[in-house]
């Protein structure tokens, strides 16, 4: 909002009223970054792109518990520290999402020691001489 004051050297001079960002509660805003990173992550990055003060808002533990993991693979074949930790992270504050992904791995990882494991009984049975009835 422009207010418009005459002074001496000019006619007119105009100071600009702008209200910051800053001066919102950070618990709304991190209420709304909540809301952003519940319905997409790409959203979430994009917000924290555009303002540092963002970027600090987005570090509270409640957008890691409602953060949407829907864009990552389910169990990453290949993950890299950063994710590892961001991961970790989500886990850590209960997000629903990567505590179901954290399930479904050690699921897959406990199926495949199984199975592992009853091949090699198996192959270790078959290999193995036989007693010979005289």
């Amino acid at each position: 909002m422009a207010i418009i004051k005459a002074t001496r050297r000019t006619k007119y001079k105009r100071e600009f009223h702008s209200s910051s960002i800053k001066s919102l509660p950070n618990e709304l805003l991190t209420e709304v970054l909540g809301h952003v990173a519940s319905t997409s992550f790409t959203d979430l990055f994009n917000v924290k792109l555009s303002c540092k003060y963002f970027i600090e808002v987005a570090k509270d533990d409640y957008i890691f518990q409602r953060i949407s993991l829907d864009k990552f693979p389910i169990v990453p074949l290949r993950i890299s520290n950063e994710a590892s930790s961001f991961f970790k992270r989500c886990e850590e504050f209960g997000n629903p999402e990567s505590l179901f992904r954290l399930g479904l791995s050690q699921a897959a990882a406990s199926e495949l020691t199984y199975g592992l494991n009853k091949h090699s009984y198996r192959s270790h049975q078959e290999h193995r001489p036989k007693a010979s009835v005289s």
